[in-house]
């Protein structure tokens, strides 16, 4: 699986969403090819989430959270209300 996810030449939406969020609270960038690079030791990116030290995490970067939460919402419930029309 660990090359299944290095594998993608553009991730799905939700993969890019998901990660970026991440990137943000790691102060990493939030391009695919960096990602790639972040997630390419998954013992070491695991690590660095689980020793984040969430106090320090600045209210810019809770706010682009937060947003791109909305997005997804605001996709998925798009996507469904299409589904249904």
């Amino acid at each position: 699986m660990h090359h299944a996810r290095r594998s993608y030449g553009t991730p799905p939406a939700m993969v890019m969403n998901v990660m970026s969020s991440v990137c943000l609270l790691l102060k990493e960038p939030t391009d695919w090819i960096s990602i790639k690079h972040i997630i390419a030791d998954p013992v070491a990116f695991l690590k660095r989430l689980t020793s984040l030290d969430k106090d320090k995490v600045s209210d810019k970067v809770i706010r682009a959270s937060n947003l791109i939460g909305l997005i997804r919402r605001w996709t998925k419930l798009s996507i469904s209300a299409n589904i249904m029309s």
